[in-house]
């Protein structure tokens, strides 16, 4: 099962550069980014788990988002999801 205490320590890692710590869009890496990385408490309050854990592991085209699969496990993915799940 997914795990967002694991999840916040990849989303620290790997995501908070430019999506920021509270996954706001904010982050340090991203500020210069166009388009600018997306608020995932947004995001996350519009769509559903699977569209995250599709999102997170293909990237989006267009944007700097990589895709994160083979990167990480699909474990790590899902508790990342869990982690963005808790954003408010």
């Amino acid at each position: 099962s997914a795990d967002a205490a694991n999840g916040v320590e990849i989303f620290k890692n790997y995501c908070s550069a430019c999506h920021g710590d509270s996954g706001l869009g904010d982050g340090p890496a991203g500020a210069s980014l166009n388009p600018r990385p997306a608020n995932l408490a947004t995001v996350a309050s519009q769509v559903a788990d699977d569209y995250l854990f599709w999102r997170i592991s293909t990237g989006k085209e267009g944007t700097s988002m990589i895709p994160w699969a083979g990167v990480l496990t699909e474990q790590q993915i899902w508790d990342v999801v869990s982690f963005i799940r808790t954003l408010k």
